[in-house]
């Protein structure tokens, strides 16, 4: 016996027709007709009583609608484990799982152009860890591809990139964060305001 002539079986069996069981499984009146014939043939039994269009099921097609309706409550428990476990491994390897507030310094660098990995996947990891509080830039390179950082012309600009993330996030934020404010004209507005008396 084969599972497919045995959904066929059951589809006919909880649908009362051949029509209704293609409708339900989503294929040809025929091959659902064709596939209850071998089952029948097969085992040279007789699973339904047939009075024109409608269909119910003999005794025997009664005790086997009881079987296939365990059979394929079971196969739909197997996918719904297998999916739930495979969207856990999928969450388990994906980095934003793990975006925090203590998450490292992160340098994100993605080329607008890359068929490997849409840009969106390194937007959607910057706004969680900035959400989660973590230091993290994002640099987006119109154009290129996946893999540009070995292209020679882009090595220096990324190493360049890479060199003041690291002293402005790590080596000495102090000194970035006075001169930020320096240049700000904000803080200059509110620096001139503190020193012209009231």
């Amino acid at each position: 016996m084969r599972l497919t002539q045995l959904r066929s079986f059951h589809a006919v069996a909880t649908t009362g027709s051949f029509t209704g069981a293609a409708e339900k499984l989503h294929v040809s009146q025929p091959t659902v007709t064709t596939q209850v014939g071998q089952l029948e043939a097969l085992y040279k039994v007789e699973l339904f009583h047939r009075t024109g269009r409608r269909v119910r099921p003999t005794e025997l097609g009664e005790r086997l609608v009881h079987l296939s309706r365990q059979i394929f409550s079971l196969e739909a428990d197997a996918v719904q484990l297998l999916g739930d476990a495979g969207e856990a491994a999928a969450r388990a390897a994906s980095p934003l799982t793990y975006a925090g507030e203590r998450f490292p310094p992160t340098l994100l660098l993605h080329g607008t152009s890359d068929r490997m990995v849409h840009h969106s996947a390194s937007q959607a990891m910057f706004e969680a860890l900035r959400s989660a509080g973590a230091s993290v830039d994002l640099h987006l390179f119109h154009g290129h591809n996946h893999g540009f950082a070995a292209i020679p012309s882009m090595r220096e600009r990324i190493a360049d990139e890479a060199a003041y993330f690291l002293d402005r996030m790590l080596i000495d934020p102090a000194k970035h964060q006075a001169e930020a404010e320096g240049h700000s004209i904000f803080a200059r507005r509110a620096a001139e305001a503190r020193a012209t008396p009231a």
